[in-house]
Parts: C-alpha cells; structure tokens; sequence
C-alpha cells in the first residue's frame, strides 16, 4: 500500500507579483497602504486630466487606475460603480515596442491588476505531497484562484512521476478527487494498492520505417516504452501494454508524431 498526501494551503510569504519583470509600470496611492510607484510620478490621490496628459506625453501608452476598497482592495482600468468606496488610485504606463495598440494596452494593464487583486487579497497558494511519509514535491508563488492558478496541473506532474512505475493508471482518478474534494490549508489522503490490475493491452503498429529507436520520452509517461514487450516482426510489432492508460499515451505520442516513425496503431484482441 501507498499512502498519497497533498495539501494545498495558503501561502502567507508569496513575493508580489510587482517584484516580477512586466511591460507595465504602475504608480498608486491609498491612504494607509504601500504600494508601487514604479515610475517615481508625484501622485497623492488627487489625479487630474493633466496629469494623465502630462503622462501620455512621456510614455508610448497611458491610462487611469481605478481601485475600491471595501473589505477587499481592487483595482482595474474603468470606474467601479459605487462611488463612495472608490476613485482614481494612480496611473499605468508603458514604453514597450511590441505594444501595437491602445487595446492590447489595456490588456496587459488589467491582465496585471487582477493578479495584483489576487495577490494584496491573500489568493495566493502552494502544495505540498508526500508519499509514505516522505516529502516528494512542494511549490508555492501561486497567485490566483488554486484550481486556475496552475497548481493542479505542478501536482499531477508529481504524482504522475512518483506512480509511473506502479500505479500510472491511478492518477487521472486521484487528481479528479483532488480537484473536487480539496478543502484549502486541509490534507487530501489516499491509500492506494501498489499493484496494478493484471490487465494486458495489446497494440499492432505498423511502421513506415525499420522499427528502431522507438523509444522516445513521451511527457508524464517517460518511461511508457520500457513497459511494453515488443515481438519483432520485417516491419510490424506487437506492443503489449500493462494497462489501457499507458497503451492510450503511446497511441497519443503517435497521433501527436512525438519520437516515432509513423506507424499505423490499431488495437488486438487479448
């Protein structure tokens, strides 16, 4: 038996995403709050067209930052609706050449607002598995909703590794557990057998060429050709699988042309 753990907590200590290279330089102010003046304009909180003016006359693009505070701070490029908790917070510009139009501008501002939102709001997360009491994969810095924000997708990775040679076919149902059950800064737990169901799966690949090197690193399943017995034939072979999942991920290399000379796959009978 193997005994998977994975949490997802908060991650209290995630650098803002401000400290990061962008194509947009933002200057703000709040009263009460830090934050980023990335091109040193003398903003107090009193904005005016003219300053906005004066901006677009030293910068390629300009525009105006708006923010609303009311148990959560937000920020975005077009007024809030409610007046009394929100106003012009600062500005937003850039002087970078692959901007080609005011609208993808205004992309790129609101794309790094929102995870600035996520980030000055807590949504920030990070993972930690164990296998047997033994830490096998943890990473943190992720900003934005847990089950958009990237983390499923570093986890199954992990799990996909630390399963490959004895249960890969187990995965897709852990993750989808995981997916739907996780409860944030909880423990997900599952014991699974460490044998795979004695099911064989057979393939018959025809190939264009002389049925060498076959073997190429697929992905997750870098190891998928190893567990297949190969009968040599002039030009075909009989690939037996030891479960649907890894037969399906060689098929999948195929259709994808990943490291294989074009063979024909069709399943056989077992």
């Amino acid at each position: 038996m193997k005994h998977i753990r994975v949490t997802i907590s908060h991650d209290e200590s995630c650098k803002s995403p401000r400290e990061w290279d962008s194509p947009i330089k933002l200057a703000l102010y709040m009263r009460n709050y830090k934050l980023p003046n990335e091109i040193d304009f003398g903003f107090d909180g009193n904005s005016s067209d003219e300053d906005l003016e004066l901006l677009q006359s030293k910068h390629k693009y300009a525009c105006k930052v708006h923010s609303y505070n009311h148990s959560e701070i937000a920020f975005k490029t077009t007024p809030f609706r409610r007046p009394w908790d929100s106003g012009i917070a600062g500005f937003a510009v850039s002087d970078e050449d692959f901007i080609e139009s005011e609208e993808q501008f205004l992309e790129l501002v609101t794309s790094d607002l929102n995870e600035y939102n996520d980030w000055l709001n807590g949504n920030c997360y990070g993972y930690e598995i164990e296998v047997n009491g033994e830490d096998v994969g943890s990473c943190w810095g992720f900003i934005g909703d847990w089950d958009k924000s990237g983390i499923l997708e570093e986890i199954k990775s992990t799990l996909e590794y630390e399963l490959l040679s004895t249960r890969p076919d187990i995965v897709t149902e852990l993750m989808n557990d995981i997916s739907t059950t996780m409860e944030i800064d909880h423990a997900y737990e599952r014991w699974i057998e460490e044998e795979m169901d004695n099911q064989k799966v057979k393939l018959f690949a025809m190939w264009s060429t002389d049925a060498t090197g076959v073997y190429q690193e697929t992905g997750s399943f870098a190891d998928v050709m190893s567990c297949a017995t190969l009968e040599e034939g002039r030009d075909w072979e009989v690939l037996e699988f030891d479960s649907v999942e890894l037969a399906d991920a060689f098929k999948f290399g195929v259709s994808k042309g990943i490291g294989w000379d074009d063979p024909m796959v069709e399943d056989m009978d077992n």
